[in-house]
């Protein structure tokens, strides 16, 4: 019971460090993209990114500098994963499960 315990202590902490550590859509290596829904779910994490910057304001204006330089690199890497994407796998749309949450995000970028 005690081995027991100081693995289930351990696998906690793991998976706490883990989730601590996301990585920013800027920091998105597409090299190590591989599969379809990859550049899919790297897309997603580049539009809430993009959501993010832009929730509670009402004009591009409005944002601050740093917000406009940090959007404009999310802007720029999600250009570089969709023609990687495209590149890869062609133009058609990869059966992926968030698809659908893809299409209503990037109608929400203003």
């Amino acid at each position: 019971m005690k081995k027991f315990s100081a693995y289930l202590a351990s696998a906690l902490l793991m998976v706490a460090v883990l989730s601590s550590c996301s990585t920013s859509p800027e920091d998105i290596n597409v090299a190590d993209l591989e599969e379809p829904c990859e550049y899919v779910d790297a897309m997603e994490d580049c539009l809430d990114a993009m959501l993010e910057i832009q929730d509670g304001v009402e004009s591009y204006d409005e944002l601050s500098e740093s917000d406009k330089n940090r959007g404009q690199a999310i802007a720029k890497k999600l250009e570089e994963i969709m023609n990687e994407g495209q590149e890869k796998f062609g133009r058609n749309e990869p059966d992926c499960p968030n698809n659908e949450e893809i299409q209503r995000k990037m109608r929400l970028i203003r």
